[in-house]
């Protein structure tokens, strides 16, 4: 696949997998055994302006939050669990494992019946059901951090779709 990628195409391979993603190859890899992209980012290039886009905000999101790691990946596995994504869950729940996520956090992000266990994972819930009014989105949350978690989830349905449309 890679020998039949446009030039833009090929910056934002690059992108994908020379960046901070590279790091978790092991845990969540980006690319399969012959080098193609995988999950999302696969889809990332039917478009890669706009794919390119995703990617820089996805990158932000993820090693620039002001959130607590574990807390961000569990709120990523909360809103994979609400999107019916098993892709995003399968490759989130070994990073979430990796950075200390005990079983007992796993299983309340995993059953939408529990409470998270986690403030930015409880915040998914609120997020992702009806909001008709100022809903106080956690009151000890600066408003950056309320912009951030409002994000994350957002990018994270947006990602959710694009895999439900485009497959993994």
């Amino acid at each position: 696949m890679r020998q039949t990628l446009t030039s833009e195409q090929m910056d934002l391979y690059r992108k994908i997998v020379d960046g901070p993603r590279a790091t978790s190859k092991g845990i969540s890899p980006v690319t399969d055994a012959a080098g193609n992209l995988v999950g999302p980012f696969k889809s990332f290039l039917i478009s890669p302006g706009l794919g390119s886009i995703l990617e820089e905000l996805g990158r932000h999101l993820r090693y620039g939050s002001p959130f607590d790691p574990l807390d961000k990946e569990l709120a990523i596995l909360r809103v994979a669990r609400h999107m019916r994504s098993q892709f995003e869950w399968d490759a989130h729940v070994e990073v979430a494992r990796s950075m200390g996520a005990t079983e007992v956090q796993i299983s309340a992000v995993s059953d939408l019946a529990q409470d998270p266990l986690s403030i930015v994972a409880k915040c998914v819930d609120e997020i992702m059901g009806p909001r008709t009014a100022k809903a106080n989105l956690a009151p000890d949350f600066t408003d950056t951090q309320r912009m951030y978690v409002i994000a994350l989830v957002g990018y994270y349905e947006l990602i959710a779709n694009l895999m439900h449309e485009f497959g993994a």
